[in-house]
């Protein structure tokens, strides 16, 4: 419950830093498949001048993480938001807030084990296994993934960290080359990207909407305030670490990404992923295109490990 001090409960009580606990949360919340897909659907609803949404998403997810640092300063508790507003409103409110979380979170690994199979069944798909991405095979894969990634959370959460966190650090360069590739060959066209006689309110909004998506349930790690050293200062710096660093990294990918997007709109009507259509559009090679589904496979596996732990 909220204010439990009671570390006989949990073997591994007080074990987390600062550091460590940020760091789960960061790899959590996938960086390179945000990188991969955030520029893309918020171009698909926002149009050239996407980065404006892109920013104003984690404008206003930074101001809810100001809110729910405040409650982590002040309580040590087990439920993130389920303890925090049963401390505001009391016994009822913890309830819907608690079973509202318990489907979040069923759907996220259920979402995030999905997303992994198509990755890997694409993957695999490429390699001339034609069904990879018949309902029986992705069944398989989820499953599979599933229970590795379960596996490696009850070795523990020092097992559960280092894993997703290579996994996240493994991850992210190629996506990082992707983007820089894109950059490099059609150029950030500042003009038309900052025509904002092109945008509109509701196009903006609607942008604001998807790439806020990819920051939802950033305050999951506050349920591991048992396992932080110092929870009143780490649980504050891991929640604010999602909004504040990914939250700057979306806008600036949008802005170099966005260009490539428009110019590559042939291969993504194909149904050519949108990092492996900028690898194609960038003259990177097929090789590198093919990578890019690894690669986002991999880095959903590590917010799947994440996700199970919370």
């Amino acid at each position: 419950m909220s204010n439990s001090t009671d570390s006989s409960t949990d073997l591994e009580a007080g074990k987390l830093s600062g550091l460590s606990l940020a760091s789960l949360s960061l790899a959590t919340f996938f960086p390179a498949v945000g990188i991969a897909l955030v520029p893309l659907l918020v171009l698909s609803a926002a149009g050239p001048t996407a980065w404006q949404s892109s920013l104003l998403a984690s404008i206003v997810v930074v101001c809810v993480g100001i809110s729910v640092k405040a409650f982590a300063r002040k309580y040590v508790a087990t439920g993130s938001l389920y303890s925090y507003v049963g401390e505001v409103f009391g016994p009822w409110a913890r309830y819907i807030t608690g079973a509202a979380l318990l489907g979040g979170f069923v759907v996220a690994v259920g979402a995030l084990a999905g997303v992994l199979g198509i990755f890997t069944g694409s993957f695999l798909y490429g390699r001339g296994m034609t069904n990879a991405l018949e309902t029986g095979p992705q069944l398989a894969i989820t499953g599979i993934a599933i229970a590795i990634a379960f596996a490696i959370a009850y070795r523990g959460l020092d097992t559960s960290i280092r894993v997703a966190v290579t996994l996240a650090v493994i991850s992210l360069p190629l996506v990082i080359v992707i983007s820089v590739a894109s950059v490099l060959h059609t150029g950030l066209n500042l003009a038309v990207q900052f025509d904002f006689g092109s945008a509109s309110l509701s196009g903006t909004l609607h942008g604001v909407v998807l790439g806020a998506a990819f920051l939802v349930g950033f305050e999951s790690c506050t349920a591991l305030a048992m396992e932080a050293r110092d929870p009143r200062r780490s649980v504050p710096l891991a929640v604010m670490s999602v909004p504040v660093v990914l939250g700057a990294i979306f806008p600036i990918v949008t802005l170099m990404q966005v260009p490539g997007l428009i110019a590559a709109g042939d291969s993504l009507a194909a149904g050519v992923s949108a990092p492996a259509a900028l690898a194609l559009q960038s003259g990177l090679g097929e090789g590198v295109a093919t990578a890019s589904d690894v690669v986002l496979a991999v880095a959903t596996f590590a917010a799947l490990i994440g996700f199970l732990n919370f």
